[in-house]
């Protein structure tokens, strides 16, 4: 049927295109070419509408914008019920009364039954509870329905009388292709395409744009008056946001989060994918246990927790910039020491321990002595410095936690049992993105760079509106620290002492550190942990795995964190295009 015969009821002779052409200011003729499209889909009503702004079709993750699907509008419908399929009854049959608060709303019979094929497959609500709404115009039956059973509904209600106030309408619906990555990060929109939670509610006003209108001056009968001046104020669209978040490199840091907290049996896991050198988080991964009920949530943001050992490596820093150590000086670990009242140990009598040793094998006694060295005013400067102690400015300030260390003296002195342990990431609590950064600034040469999470802002032509500037951070640390340092963390994992050894990879030459600790504000559950990065002499990818209460296995962050960030460290490699290193070569038979 031609588009004009479509806006035809009955046959009639009323040029109903030439109106809606008039009304809406365009060419009839380019009206009635959009009109026969199958995505077209006008609504007309008596009073003039505003145009509305275009919702952004993209909030892109990394490459999605060539070699993925982006995240984007989908056609759906939705079905009113108008004034016409609804009867008013009163409340009391034997006193109708006056119309008004006496009366109450009804949806008519053959309207309600013409709603059946809605409710297959689901639940049918309440007709009571539907009509409970109907104090507007109109109220919304079904909201987000697929096309095809909207067009189903449509042509059952063509050319019934007795169904009239019935309309079925088409909107759109956010669609993400990815499915289920990055779900808890990029949030959801509701259904009217308003973010709601993560992202999508940080960025709504840049993804929704602002609606434009057009003011006519209009006879009694409701007719534009073409003689008389309009106002015309075009929409503003909505931009399109590409984040730094890569989804292939979300995926394998889902998919090994949630083989180590399955294998384990833990409560939770997060990880963190940050590039060293421009701050791009790259992914940002939680999984939760259905089987201990354990809520999703987005952790390597929103919890601050104790780090553990993974903090020794930033502490050691700290101590080789101020000259107050060398990497080589020698100390002696008898297993435990006393400090004021309290005997503080370790995780075995070391004896004989350097500073690069006590990194390798995550010694306690000789953090305790570079701490008494560093005493609180450095101990705080360095920690304050690397960011742990304050948010990273992701911009997420609603969900982001801060970091902190507390002490029950009201002048915020330290007890001499505060300083010891902190040094070893005890009593100081961290976030995840917050320890991501920190090791940066050790792979980096020394600076503490901007995390972020969007790369750039765009038009929905393509042009680009703002671009996120990689800027250098503050310099924490010269070369030659942030180079002692790294040589300890390759020897954790590449050392046959180091506490890192399950985490060595044959493809990569590897770096990182191993942690345990308690979570304070989770019932004191154990957390592990384990901080790599690769390649060792370019880092390319900085990986943060933290697990909790694991109730299987070793429990310890070598065993539980370790496997998983070297499987999203040697996967996000290769998927980046960077060559393994060359095979070691073979012994010769003498």
């Amino acid at each position: 049927m031609p588009p004009l015969e479509r806006l035809r009821p009955g046959g009639g002779q009323i040029d109903v295109l030439r109106q809606l052409a008039v009304v809406l200011g365009v060419d009839p003729a380019e009206l009635n070419a959009l009109l026969a499209s199958e995505a077209s889909a006008i609504r007309y009503q008596d009073n003039l509408e505003p145009a509305t702004a275009k919702r952004v079709d993209q909030l892109a993750l990394a490459g999605l914008l060539v070699q993925q699907n982006p995240v984007h509008l989908v056609r759906a419908a939705w079905l009113e019920a108008g004034p016409a399929s609804i009867d008013e009854v009163p409340v009391d049959p034997a006193n109708p009364g006056s119309r008004g608060a006496d009366w109450v709303a009804r949806i008519k019979p053959a309207v309600w039954a013409a709603l059946t094929p809605l409710w297959e497959g689901s639940e049918a609500p309440e007709q009571r509870s539907v009509e409970a709404r109907l104090r507007a115009p109109f109220v919304y039956l079904a909201r987000e329905v697929p096309l095809e059973l909207g067009e189903a509904v449509e042509a059952a209600i063509k050319d019934r009388p007795e169904l009239a106030g019935l309309s079925v309408h088409r909107e759109y619906r956010r669609e993400y292709p990815q499915g289920e990555v990055a779900k808890l990060l990029l949030g959801r929109a509701d259904v009217d395409e308003r973010g709601i939670s993560g992202l999508e509610s940080l960025y709504n006003q840049i993804l929704t744009g602002v609606d434009g209108f057009r003011k006519v001056t209009v006879s009694a009968l409701g007719r534009p008056i073409m003689q008389e001046r309009e106002e015309l104020v075009p929409p503003v669209h909505g931009k399109n946001v590409e984040l730094t978040i890569d989804v292939v490199l979300q995926g394998y840091a889902e998919e090994a989060l949630l083989k180590a907290i399955t294998d384990n049996d833990a409560d939770w896991g997060l990880a963190v994918v940050v590039e060293p050198n421009s701050g791009e988080v790259l992914a940002m991964a939680d999984a939760a246990s259905a089987t201990h009920d354990v809520p999703p949530m987005n952790r390597g943001l929103s919890i601050a927790y104790e780090p553990g050992s993974i903090i020794k490596p930033l502490v050691v820093a700290g101590a080789l910039e101020a000259g107050l150590t060398q990497p080589h000086e020698g100390f002696y670990c008898g297993g435990r020491v006393k400090v004021g009242r309290r005997t503080l140990s370790c995780i075995k009598e070391h004896g004989p321990e350097t500073v690069a040793d006590a990194v390798r094998d995550s010694c306690n006694m000789v953090m305790i002595r570079l701490a008494e060295r560093m005493r609180q005013e450095r101990l705080e400067r360095n920690f304050r410095a690397l960011g742990l102690l304050s948010r990273t400015g992701l911009g997420l300030q609603g969900q982001e936690a801060i970091g902190g260390i507390f002490e029950n003296s009201e002048d915020g002195r330290w007890s001499i049992q505060k300083v010891a342990t902190v040094s070893y990431g005890k009593g100081i609590q961290c976030t995840a993105v917050g320890l991501a950064r920190a090791y940066c600034a050790l792979l980096n040469g020394g600076t503490l760079p901007r995390l972020h999470l969007v790369r750039r802002i765009r038009e929905q032509d393509g042009a680009v509106v703002v671009e996120q500037p990689v800027e250098p951070g503050p310099r924490l640390f010269g070369a030659p620290t942030t180079q002692r340092v790294r040589e300890m963390l390759r020897a954790v994992v590449a050392h046959e002492e180091g506490t890192g050894q399950l985490a060595a990879s044959e493809l990569y030459d590897m770096g990182g550190k191993t942690g345990t600790s308690i979570a304070y504000d989770a019932d004191d559950q154990r957390v592990v942990s384990f901080v790599g990065f690769a390649p060792y002499e370019k880092p390319r990818l900085l990986v943060l795995v933290s697990v909790a209460e694991p109730r299987a296995g070793m429990r310890w962050g070598s065993t539980t964190c370790g496997p998983a960030a070297r499987e999203i460290i040697e996967k996000g490699l290769q998927y980046l295009g960077v060559p393994p290193k060359p095979p070691a070569p073979k012994e010769q038979p003498e």
